[in-house]
């Protein structure tokens, strides 16, 4: 099997691939010309992974630095089973200045300069850990059902209708400690731009086997290597710091000061859907 990289494009999608789960048409555009999202893709065909069983079970939660420095780990645990998730894979990941560019391609245009600043400090100051997930019963899109439920939860069912960043005590601004796909052609190009080609049939056997695993090893590991700080309690600060607590500091003291994003700038996704409407 070749890659195309130009024509023909079914909807911007490479004629070479079916892959028709976004509503979005532009995103669904420049994801089919482009590597990242076409080796993994690749890589799930050639694992030969059902596209929609992946869109109504599986998605991951990429855990930050910062959750681990200011999150209740016990909390976390709650959450998944709550939701009646299972962690089916778990990777320590640390992040470069240019997967962090890369994972955030396209939202990175309405940030703030200063924000790209800590941002960088922020991820690269230490391991985050990717967890894949698997949901029995599935979701129309698991991925944008997570991504929903972390920004607003309309649903007193689920977790009493608090959203999974009021479970963690997570305030606004870039410090929101876990990340995770919009949705399921994003879960595909991001595993692209995370993993290598090995790590990615890796991930592919683990969705295959669907197996259980005990990831709390990985998360207290990962967690015994920052400090605690509780981000809400400015008190805190008053006291001697430690160099990895004044690295936090910074990191804290920065993300108060700098504004989130550009609110009069779109998305370069919405700006062109808005353009095309208005043509």
């Amino acid at each position: 099997m070749y890659i195309c990289t130009k024509y023909p494009y079914i909807q911007g999608i490479s004629a070479e691939y079916d892959f028709t789960h976004s509503n979005n048409a532009v995103k669904k555009y420049y994801y089919g010309s482009e590597s990242y999202f076409q080796e993994s893709y690749y890589d799930f065909q050639s694992a030969q992974l059902d596209f929609s069983y992946i869109q109504k079970h599986i998605s991951f939660l990429l855990l930050k630095p910062d959750f681990f420095v200011g999150a209740d780990i016990s909390r976390f645990s709650y959450i998944l089973t709550q939701l009646n998730l299972c962690v089916i894979g778990a990777w320590e990941y640390l992040f470069s200045r240019h997967t962090i560019r890369e994972l955030w391609r396209y939202e990175f245009n309405t940030a703030t300069i200063d924000r790209y600043n800590l941002i960088d400090r922020l991820l690269t100051s230490g391991k985050s850990v990717f967890l894949l997930l698997h949901h029995h019963q599935g979701y129309f899109d698991l991925s944008r059902t997570l991504t929903d439920l972390k920004k607003q939860n309309n649903n007193p069912n689920i977790l009493q209708g608090k959203t999974i960043r009021q479970y963690l005590n997570i305030g606004t601004g870039t410090l929101n400690f876990i990340h995770s796909p919009d949705e399921a052609i994003d879960f595909i190009r991001e595993i692209g731009v995370l993993f290598d080609h090995a790590e990615r049939r890796e991930i592919c056997q683990s969705i295959i086997n669907k197996q259980q695993m005990d990831y709390m090893k990985i998360l207290n590991d990962v967690a015994v290597q920052y400090p605690k700080i509780d981000f809400h309690d400015v008190t805190s600060y008053q006291k001697p710091l430690s160099s990895q607590e004044k690295i936090w500091h910074d990191i804290i003291m920065l993300n108060q000061q700098s504004k989130f994003k550009h609110s009069d700038i779109l998305r370069y996704f919405d700006f062109h859907e808005v353009y095309n409407e208005r043509a």
